[in-house]
């Protein structure tokens, strides 16, 4: 029955969580026109991604908007932001049925947020997950800053509702070539992990083949993902995809 319920649980949450593609409207209500969008938007900025849920667990949702003044690193002149795109965004919650209530809540992150159908290999800036297990969806934010070359990260920021109030919840970084999933591998931990993967450069500074991966485990601990663990493989591995796989088995049984 529990495990019914919890399963129920999960299904629900996940219909929560609506990502809108580039040049749909999400409702229609005035915070989703555009000229409202454009009201709050400062020049050289632009609207990046939007995002319909139920953030603080009840109704109505809430819409996030995340918007982004993308610039592009000296020396370049190449437009791909993939390589050469830093900047900052802010992301902007609003009430999605009542333009009156302004903005909830405003958050400002590192790095620039692709504006939407740039590049179709590029994942949306917002995802959702119910982390830790309490039935209230926690916001993921990611924005990406490069310093030119393949010197790439890309920044999971993540937004709660705890407390009363919407929050920081944490952020972790992904260097180009490394991973982030999630797993319960703590039992003493409420939910599930945040486990990020980064290749260890070789002692020249390179990294050209396989290679050991440094774990980070972020766990949930009274308002923040906050580092659990920190060890590196001792293996080699060319991607991190078969590093986690050979943690999740040997290390964690899961």
């Amino acid at each position: 029955m529990a495990v019914m319920k919890r399963t129920a649980l999960m299904t629900m949450t996940a219909l929560l969580c609506v990502v809108v593609l580039a040049g749909v409207s999400p409702c229609s209500g005035a915070p989703c026109d555009d000229a409202t969008l454009a009201a709050l938007t400062p020049d050289g900025w632009q609207v990046a991604g939007r995002w319909i849920g139920e953030l603080d667990g009840r109704p109505p949702a809430e819409l996030a908007v995340i918007i982004s003044e993308c610039k592009a690193t000296p020396g370049t002149d190449v437009p791909d932001w993939w390589v050469h795109y830093g900047g900052v965004s802010r992301v902007l919650i609003l009430n999605n049925e009542d333009a009156d209530a302004g903005v909830l809540a405003s958050f400002e992150f590192n790095g620039c947020a692709p504006p939407a159908g740039t590049d179709a290999s590029v994942e949306p800036p917002f995802y959702c997950k119910d982390l830790d297990g309490d039935g209230v969806v926690e916001l993921f934010v990611r924005t990406h800053s490069s310093g030119g070359g393949s010197s790439h990260w890309v920044h999971i920021n993540t937004i709660k509702w705890w407390n009363g109030a919407y929050r920081r919840a944490g952020t972790y970084g992904i260097a180009k070539g490394g991973g982030l999933f999630y797993l319960d591998v703590l039992d003493a931990n409420v939910g599930r992990e945040a486990i990020l993967l980064n290749y260890v450069k070789d002692a020249a500074g390179n990294h050209t083949g396989p290679a050991k991966y440094r774990v980070q485990v972020y766990g949930w601990a009274n308002g923040w993902y906050s580092l659990i663990k920190d060890f590196t493989t001792s293996s080699r591995y060319s991607t991190p995809q078969p590093a986690f796989d050979n943690l999740r088995r040997f290390l964690w049984k899961k």
